[in-house]
């Protein structure tokens, strides 16, 4: 009984947050599409891709450098693949279920044995 009212405890502090919680995901996601948006941009800065130079061999019709503008959108994927690297590895190794998501998996266990 003491696990449920320490369950029910954590669930009414969730909600009571709820709203706060949604708008951090919303506005989370518009700061990294800022910081995205600014991250290319510093990329191709330092490819020497700025502006048009037609009279320039190596590049193409438009004026631009392919192998230059190549590499700064694989480094952009690289960055974003390193992030979610990071992400991953935390989670893995440092963070820690909360009580209420190891009481539901002791629950879920336990009617998985019922049920073989």
């Amino acid at each position: 009984e003491a696990e449920e009212m320490a369950l029910k405890s954590v669930v009414r502090g969730h909600r009571k947050r709820r709203g706060e919680n949604i708008g951090m995901v919303f506005s989370m996601q518009g700061i990294g599409s800022v910081i995205g948006s600014l991250l290319i941009l510093m990329l191709i800065y330092f490819a020497g891709n700025t502006s048009p130079q037609c009279n320039t061999s190596g590049y193409n019709e438009m004026g631009y450098n392919p192998a230059a503008l190549e590499g700064a959108w694989r480094a952009f994927y690289f960055i974003g693949f390193l992030v979610i690297l990071m992400s991953f590895m935390h989670r893995l190794f440092f963070a820690e279920e909360n009580e209420a998501f190891a009481h539901a998996r002791k629950k879920q266990e336990a009617r998985d044995e019922v049920h073989q």
